[in-house]
């Protein structure tokens, strides 16, 4: 399905760096035990500084950390936990910098211990801080926060910038897949576990047209219209600029 047809991204969230302002979804476990997921979203993250997150199964003060898409030190870094503590996990982070005032899509695919991280359609080279071994996430039973993470299941290390859509899928995205829906809007459909296209433009219900019922309820961030990743104009010039699409350190 191509959605760059017949969605334009013309609205988005803009949460501004404070505890009040996150999405949150009641908790579900997707993809076979842990064995496969794949999380991408549309962000604009907000330039020096550390640690936000974009979108987050995870909760660090009460050892039940499972996944974790977030930007720190104007770079993309993703955290898998293989057991929800720190002795068994990942945590690789981008050589690239990502807050730069533009709009990214970002995210990872995780597969049988294999985590591989995504800018801008292209998998891209990373510098790997912890490299334990496992093969299946841990299950974490906490709720999905898109512009946070939890600690004591309390918001914290929330997102600063421009919001817009997200996804959730149980099966592991291809690189086509990836490159497909950064430059055409095409959204991969096997085991779509969730998709946030934050759309609605007013109110504090985010749906998961995805027909999954994950929907989600957010608090404190705005809405922006005309501010998204794909603005009110025709598809080819909705993308992000070219330099971000091409840019071979980004393959």
């Amino acid at each position: 399905m191509t959605r760059l047809s017949n969605r334009d991204y013309s609205w988005c969230l803009n949460s501004d760096w404070t505890i009040t302002d996150y999405i949150r979804v009641p908790s579900w476990n997707p993809g076979p035990a842990g064995a496969a997921l794949t999380v991408a979203g549309w962000c604009k993250p907000q330039k020096g500084l550390t640690g936000f997150s974009m979108i987050s199964k995870f909760d660090y003060g009460n050892n039940k950390r499972s996944w974790a898409v977030s930007i720190n030190g104007d770079k993309l870094r993703c955290i898998i936990s293989g057991n929800g503590t720190t002795s068994s996990w990942k945590q690789y982070e981008s050589q690239n910098i990502v807050a730069d005032y533009d709009w990214h899509l970002l995210g990872f695919t995780w597969e049988f211990g294999v985590l591989k991280l995504y800018i801008d359609g292209y998998e891209t080279t990373v510098n790997k801080l912890f490299d334990n071994s496992f093969t299946n996430l841990f299950q974490s039973d906490r709720d999905i926060m898109i512009g946070a993470l939890l600690q004591n299941n309390q918001p914290r290390s929330d997102f600063s910038g421009m919001l817009g859509p997200q996804w959730i899928s149980g099966a592991v995205w291809t690189p086509t897949e990836w490159e497909n829906l950064y430059l055409n809007g095409e959204v991969p459909q096997t085991n779509l576990s969730a998709e946030w296209l934050i759309q609605e433009g007013s109110g504090t219900t985010i749906n998961d047209s995805a027909g999954s019922g994950h929907h989600g309820t957010m608090a404190g961030m705005q809405w922006i219209e005309n501010g998204g990743p794909f603005r009110l104009r025709d598809g080819a010039t909705n993308r992000t600029a070219a330099t971000n699409r091409t840019a071979a350190t980004h393959r």
